[in-house]
């Protein structure tokens, strides 16, 4: 655990609160047990104040065990710890293909195969034809636990704790928080990336992938790409302070 706070850092949490924002997951079990082992212990050291884990989305895809992660994530308790689970665009994708899998085909693309699978879908190819689609949809329906759709569909699109809001993937500059689009919320890169003037709130968000932890003035992006970069990263914010703590996949 290191101390990336900027100098000047002018944005603060809740007395007496620590959160955690945890960056995409895409499917790794292990490695998200290993960092909740951390947190949990983080928290019991420090029982007088209250600690908030929140997910910044993006449970499924790419990673071998989708469904196990839902699954355990769904069912998570703590004696120390409160919970907060956001919706990231795969899970965007994948509601949408269990809808309409003709309008919502390019999930199976970007990771959707792989969320099939650990659920007991046996494909055994990477293109999946047009026609093969609707077949597909009415397995997962059948395969797919109603615990975890509920789940699914149960989720936040941003939470905001003192100074700092938290989202998926950022929001749409000048806009009041309270009136953004959840489309931007959970999918909106440009110009929200690039953008340099102070926004509502220090946005805390995942979605795009950076090889470090990406700090600015204004926002902190939490992707450092655990399914290609084999990290996983979890921001720490407490008062004024801002530290990262970071879990690597060493079973690749």
């Amino acid at each position: 655990m290191k101390d990336f706070t900027p100098r000047s850092w002018n944005y603060h949490t809740p007395e007496n609160t620590v959160i955690y924002a945890v960056g995409d997951l895409h499917g790794h079990l292990d490695i998200h047990d290993k960092l909740y082992i951390a947190i949990e212990s983080n928290a019991k050291n420090n029982s007088e104040k209250e600690h908030i884990i929140i997910y910044l989305g993006d449970y499924i895809d790419r990673g071998p065990k989708s469904a196990q992660l839902l699954e355990r994530l769904r069912n998570i308790k703590s004696n120390h710890v409160q919970h907060v689970f956001l919706m990231g665009n795969h899970e965007v994708g994948m509601l949408g293909f269990l809808e309409d899998p003709h309008s919502f085909s390019n999930w199976l693309e970007y990771g959707g195969i792989e969320t099939a699978q650990s659920y007991g879908c046996t494909i055994n190819k990477r293109a999946i034809l047009a026609n093969e689609r609707e077949a597909l949809r009415k397995e997962l329906l059948e395969k797919i636990p109603i615990t975890h759709l509920n789940f699914l569909n149960s989720l936040d699109c941003i939470r905001i704790y003192g100074d700092y809001a938290f989202v998926h993937a950022g929001i749409r500059p000048e806009i009041p928080l309270i009136e953004q689009k959840i489309s931007d919320l959970r999918f909106i890169r440009e110009p929200f990336l690039s953008w340099k003037k102070p926004h509502e709130k220090c946005i805390v968000h995942g979605h795009t992938i950076t090889k470090e932890p990406d700090i600015r003035s204004n926002r902190i992006g939490l992707d450092t790409g655990l399914y290609q970069n084999h990290v996983l990263t979890c921001g720490i914010f407490e008062n004024d302070c801002v530290r990262i703590l970071q879990v690597q996949n060493n079973d690749r």
